[in-house]
């Protein structure tokens, strides 16, 4: 929550910054321009809707994160962070077409925003995807965001939990997202541990490796997380 909140700060400061200490240079693609382009495009106008598109979608955020801090439910700011930038995105290139003159340089912004929303698309597509486990050559694999590889050999203890632990308080670095959760993460009662695990399944497996790694992870279906366990074992 403190991580969406700095986030929330830093956008609508740096609206500001932008606008009224002209620090054109912090203008997506604006340094890139040549000069006869950069005359060809009212900068200031820009600037001045960015300021307030930074500002809303700013306070929107830090708002948003205190809300669903309040209410116990970070699933949910997780979709809204998502939103409010491609808000401020989508919002910016829109008004970016006003203030240029240019038709070949709008055509290339064009080409830019797609190829930026498909590589998002796909980010997305990945970290949602539910990944496929693979116990073999002694060894249980991931495929996918955030793959797990672990040696069996290697494992001290395996436990299957009846449900997600609710103490895991901060991300380190990893995705998380409509209740899927794939990286490492900080848990109360684990320490640092990594994650392939998703909301809507009931139960979880607990690795703990000889050198003191932990893993939980599980599949949507419950039946498969049980089977899992037993191939593992």
């Amino acid at each position: 929550m403190i991580v969406y909140v700095l986030v929330g700060m830093l956008i609508a400061i740096l609206g500001i910054a932008i606008n009224r200490f002209k620090m054109y240079c912090l203008v997506s693609g604006y340094n890139l321009m040549n000069d006869k382009n950069k005359k060809g495009f009212d900068i200031k106008s820009y600037t001045n809707f960015q300021e307030k598109i930074f500002l809303i979608g700013g306070l929107l955020i830090v708002v948003s994160s205190l809300l669903c801090y309040y209410l116990n439910n970070m699933y949910i700011l997780d979709i809204l962070f998502i939103s409010i930038i491609l808000m401020i995105v989508i919002a910016l290139f829109v008004y970016s077409n006003k203030c240029c003159v240019s038709k070949s340089i709008n055509r290339l912004k064009y080409y830019v925003l797609f190829i930026c929303l498909f590589l998002a698309g796909a980010m997305l597509y990945l970290g949602l995807k539910s990944p496929k486990y693979f116990v073999e050559d002694g060894y249980l694999r991931t495929n996918g965001l955030y793959s797990l590889q672990v040696k069996i050999d290697n494992i001290e203890s395996i436990n299957l939990l009846n449900r997600i632990p609710e103490d895991i308080t901060n991300r380190v670095n990893g995705f998380s997202l409509m209740g899927v959760r794939k990286g490492y993460y900080i848990s109360k009662s684990y320490g640092k541990v990594k994650l392939l695990v998703n909301r809507e399944a009931s139960n979880c497996i607990h690795v703990k490796t000889k050198d003191g790694k932990n893993f939980l992870f599980s599949d949507i279906n419950n039946r498969k997380t049980k089977l899992l366990l037993e191939k593992i074992r």
